[in-house]
Formats: C-alpha cells, sequence, structure tokens
C-alpha cells in the first residue's frame, strides 16, 4: 500500500521535461515581493514601468528541446534540456558562446522558480 501511494506522490508531480515544456511569463507580482523581501521598495510607477516592460516578455520551451525567447523587444531561438530530477535548467542561446545554468527550486504546471547568477525569478504558465 505504502509503495502505491509513493508512486502516486511522483506521478502526480510529473516529469520534469514535460512539466518546463510550455510558454512562460514573468510573474511581475512575485518579482514585487521577491525585491521587498531583499529590502527594495517599488513604486507603483516604477512597478507599472516593469509590468509594461516585461508584457512582451516569455520563454517558450518545445518538447523538442528548443527554445524560443522574447526580452526586451529582442527574438532569440535556442536549445534547452532539465535534469531528470528537475533541479537543473540548462539553456543555450543561438549566438552566445555560454550556456546558462538555472537551479529550478520549484517547478509544477502553473510555476517555475529559478535562481541564477544569484537572482531569483518567478515565472507563471502563459495563458
Amino acid at each position: 500500500m505504502l509503495l502505491v501511494v509513493a508512486i502516486a506522490m511522483v506521478a502526480c508531480k510529473g516529469n520534469p521535461k514535460d512539466l518546463i515544456a510550455r510558454k512562460w511569463v514573468i510573474d511581475v507580482e512575485a518579482l514585487k515581493k521577491e525585491s521587498e523581501k531583499e529590502g527594495k521598495k517599488i513604486s507603483d510607477t516604477e512597478m507599472k514601468l516593469a509590468v509594461d516592460m516585461m508584457k512582451d516578455m516569455y520563454l517558450d520551451f518545445k518538447k523538442d528541446g528548443s527554445l524560443e525567447a522574447s526580452m526586451m523587444g529582442q527574438k532569440a531561438k535556442g536549445t534547452w534540456s532539465i535534469s531528470d530530477d528537475g533541479k537543473k535548467l540548462k539553456m543555450k542561446i543561438e549566438g552566445e558562446d555560454k550556456e546558462s545554468e538555472i537551479e529550478v527550486l520549484e517547478l509544477t504546471k502553473s510555476k517555475m522558480v529559478g535562481k541564477g547568477n544569484n537572482q531569483t525569478l518567478t515565472l507563471k504558465a502563459a495563458n
């Protein structure tokens, strides 16, 4: 019986590759909370500016391991992979020499929290 419960719990969590393979956008509210937690106060004007800047930003992870991204009006393509345990996300953007590695802190169908370059970023699944 315990084995069945354990298998069911793992199955509910999902395969990391299947969980990440979707379009993600920046969770601006989580970004505001993270900044405030670090002692940085964001004014309503700064928040509106951030939302306007980020409204067209996205990362679209395809099931075949390809990646499409839009950041600050620039579109890019690349590749991605995630470790079997779902803890390390690697991305390689075409034209860039270096591969990025993100530590995945949380990954569900609707939310991904990652840490890279000493910054934590929360993404939410795009509608």
